[in-house]
């Protein structure tokens, strides 16, 4: 089954056109089904226009730039401007380190813009002159990685399950 297009209609749903669904009653026969998704091998150099796939990004470590061998967190996911407000910029979410031990991980937003972003190098990069390992090198203003917060994970329980027979 291939995916024609997809969009996203709220906080956690999605409006996906499959090829060969082509009625209601069709789409309505999918409706609760597991979707497995096989993601494209990653490129092995950025696209020339600076877009980079999300799989791409996730995972990787944030770096000072001025202090490349400070590591402070990693991206830990990528919020989509245009999932919200077609004029805002997309934002690096990434994971900073607990303050404490025993306290939570916090939580920063990043835009994705060349000033706060200037260098992000991916796994297919290898090679560069600079010696510069994958990650995402980043140019905070002062003060914007203090305004990172603990997160609370919260789950929202849609149904349940009968209980099995033994």
């Amino acid at each position: 089954m291939h995916l024609l297009s997809a969009r996203r209609t709220g906080p956690e749903a999605f409006l996906l056109s499959f090829e060969n669904v082509t009625s209601r009653r069709a789409a309505e026969q999918l409706k609760g089904a597991t979707l497995h998704v096989c993601a494209p091998p990653p490129a092995a150099k950025p696209p020339e226009d600076g877009a980079y796939p999300v799989s791409a990004l996730s995972g990787l470590p944030v770096f000072l730039l001025a202090v490349p061998a400070e590591r402070l967190g990693e991206v830990s996911a990528l919020v989509l401007a245009a999932d919200y407000n077609p004029l805002a910029k997309d934002l690096l979410e990434v994971r900073l380190p607990p303050p404490s031990p025993g306290s939570r991980p916090r939580y920063a937003l990043l835009p994705l813009v060349a000033q706060i972003v200037p260098l992000i190098v991916t796994e297919g990069e290898g090679g560069r002159e600079d010696g510069l390992p994958p990650g995402v090198y980043i140019t905070p203003p002062g003060g914007l990685l203090e305004l990172a917060v603990e997160k609370e994970e919260k789950v929202v329980i849609r149904g349940l399950l009968r209980a099995a027979d033994d």
